[in-house]
């Protein structure tokens, strides 16, 4: 084989290997993303995972597609008491969150102090939005993470010391939260 050749085939694997250089680092990233979505979201469905990294969606900016939720229920009766918030904070801490976390520390502040209406507001409008580029079995799986999530913060605040029933305020809660993702589903 005469030089020339030679350089042109090397130049060709050399593009080649260079390729796959940015495909595997493309790849690690991915896992790490989608490892840092699943411990700040408390979502574990990998197909939704994929979908979230797949919309460029950070692990920073999801923390309030799983915490608005829960604060919202938690904070539906008008007021949290101590062990109420102990009982959620405990509930949160079994989907894995630690308590160093910033998300964590963000819900401690929103359990002390209610957050404005329009914080709900603007997450049925992220949801809706998210969800414009999510396809109908990908949506249902969001939606029953952040259901299961929520209903386990009502059962944790429902009835007297968390015995008994969901309230009518925090079944309204979960409707509206549920309704999110009904509309951006086209109504199903």
């Amino acid at each position: 084989m005469n030089s020339m050749a030679r350089r042109i085939e090397d130049q060709f694997f050399y593009k080649m290997d260079q390729e796959l250089l940015r495909e595997q680092k493309a790849l690690m990233q991915m896992e790490k993303t989608k490892k840092e979505i699943k411990e700040v979201s408390g979502i574990h469905d990998e197909g939704v995972l994929l979908k979230l990294v797949a919309l460029n969606i950070r692990p920073e900016t999801v923390v309030s597609l799983a915490l608005i939720p829960l604060v919202e229920v938690a904070w539906a009766n008008g007021s949290i008491g101590k062990k109420e918030k102990a009982a959620t904070l405990t509930a949160v801490n079994r989907l894995g969150w630690a308590k160093e976390s910033i998300d964590y520390t963000l819900l401690e502040r929103w359990l002390e102090h209610k957050p404005d209406l329009s914080l709900l507001r603007a997450w049925i409008d992220y949801v809706g939005h998210i969800c414009t580029k999510m396809n109908g079995d990908e949506i249902t799986k969001l939606k029953t993470e952040i259901m299961s999530n929520a209903r386990m913060i009502a059962n944790v605040s429902g009835g007297i010391l968390g015995i008994g029933n969901i309230s009518r305020q925090e079944k309204e809660i979960l409707m509206i939260i549920e309704n999110a993702f009904v509309t951006a589903n086209g109504g199903e």
